[in-house]
C-alpha cells in the first residue's frame, strides 16, 4: 500500500498548509484524519482564534477543549456590540487564562463594547509575549479606557500598532 503523498511533507509544509486553514477545520477535522496528523496539529503553534457575536458557547467550549492556549499565535475579537445577549468574551476569560497563552504574538479587537474592550485590554497589559495589536472601533472611547489602552502601548513587547479608531472633534 502506498503513503500518501501529505504524510511524506516535512512538518514545516504542513504547517504552512494548516496556516490556510480555519481552526475549526485544523481542530476538528484535519487532526483526525491520522495519527501523524494528530501529533502534527497538537505541535502547530499558529493557531489562529476568531470569536464574533456568531460564536456559540458550546462552539467555544468545544474549541478549547480541545486546544492548547499556548498554541495560539492570534486572537481576533469582533463585533461584541452588535450582540448584549452572548457575551463570548467573559464566557472566553472565564475558562483560558490569558497567561497560558504564551505563543500569542498578535491581537485583533474590533467593534467590541466598552466594557468588552476594557476587558481585554485589562488581560492584554498582564501579558508581555504579544507583539501586535490592531484595533477597529467607530466609537469614541471614555478617557479611563485610554489610559489603560496607553499601558498596553507601553509594553516592551510591541513591535507593531495599527489604530482605525474614532477620535473627539476638536470642536
Amino acid at each position: 500500500m502506498e503513503s500518501s503523498f501529505l504524510l511524506t511533507l516535512p512538518v514545516e509544509i504542513v504547517h504552512r498548509i494548516l496556516d490556510c486553514l480555519s481552526i475549526q477545520d485544523i481542530i476538528f477535522s484535519f487532526r483526525y484524519v491520522c495519527k501523524k496528523f494528530y501529533s502534527i496539529t497538537n505541535i502547530y503553534n499558529r493557531l489562529k482564534v476568531e470569536l464574533s457575536n456568531h460564536s456559540s458557547d458550546t462552539r467555544i467550549h468545544r474549541l478549547y477543549r480541545l486546544i492548547s492556549p499556548e498554541n495560539v499565535g492570534t486572537l481576533i475579537l469582533r463585533n461584541s456590540y452588535y450582540n448584549n445577549e452572548l457575551n463570548y468574551i467573559d464566557y472566553f476569560f472565564s475558562f483560558n487564562d490569558i497567561h497560558r497563552f504564551t505563543g500569542l504574538r498578535f491581537v485583533r479587537l474590533d467593534s467590541l463594547t466598552e466594557k468588552d474592550f476594557r476587558t481585554v485590554i485589562h488581560h492584554l497589559t498582564t501579558l508581555s509575549t504579544f507583539k501586535s495589536l490592531s484595533i477597529f472601533d467607530r466609537r469614541i472611547l471614555k478617557n479611563d479606557t485610554i489610559m489603560l489602552l496607553s499601558n498596553v502601548i507601553a509594553l516592551q513587547s510591541i513591535r507593531e500598532l495599527d489604530f482605525d479608531i474614532s477620535t473627539r472633534d476638536s470642536q
